[in-house]
């Protein structure tokens, strides 16, 4: 009896020990393939520069990181184009109305409080203004553009989802608004005001 209790715990004490065994072998594997992998992610970061885990790098990365900022000034010569085709005086009347649309984009967001509500008004007095004048609308795109960088200083895009919007609108809304000081004229009248003042200043000089 005494020799099968020895034997029995022998052989518990050999069954256990195996079973350490086995889990300090796994865990020693798992050591080296975390090893491994984080090598693997330090290798990658200095090769790519591209965190673990993201998405890979586009085949030009200087157009992706200018992108934000190129595409409101195509944005807004788009704008100016599709506005040449209408008529004036049509064309100063919506253009005024589109200032005045523009100083409510904010309303809905509230970012500014109560400012929200004033600066409203301030550009619907600079629509009724503009009325009769390219300039005040222009002046009205570039009050805009103060708001547009004051609203992505705190935090609150004209549009929500997404974070940038505001500041690529503030790169947009001074574009519209060389435009609007440019009499608002279609490309056409635009060339054919600059053909004028060649032969002008090749006579001054």
């Amino acid at each position: 009896m005494g020799r099968y209790e020895n034997a029995t715990v022998g052989w518990e004490r050999s069954h256990s020990r195996f079973g350490v065994d086995r889990i300090e072998a796994a865990g020693q594997r798992r050591a080296a393939v975390d090893g491994v992998s984080a090598w693997l992610a330090r290798t990658r970061w200095n090769l790519s520069l591209t965190p673990l885990g993201a998405a890979p790098p586009p085949a030009y990365p200087w157009s992706m990181e200018f992108l934000p900022y190129i595409a409101p000034i195509g944005i807004g010569i788009v704008y100016a184009l599709l506005m040449s085709v209408i008529r004036e005086p049509h064309r100063r009347t919506v253009n005024a109305l589109m200032i005045a649309g523009a100083g409510a984009a904010y309303l809905s967001g509230g970012g500014m409080g109560g400012f929200e509500f004033a600066f409203t008004a301030l550009l619907v007095y600079v629509a009724f203004r503009g009325l009769n004048s390219w300039g005040w609308i222009g002046v009205g795109w570039l009050l805009h553009t103060a708001w547009d960088v004051v609203h992505h200083l705190k935090g609150h895009p004209i549009v929500p989802f997404e974070h940038g919007s505001s500041m690529g609108c503030a790169i947009c809304d001074p574009v519209i608004a060389l435009w609007c000081f440019a009499g608002g004229r279609t490309p056409r009248e635009l060339l054919r005001r600059t053909r004028r003042r060649a032969p002008v200043q090749e006579q001054a000089a």
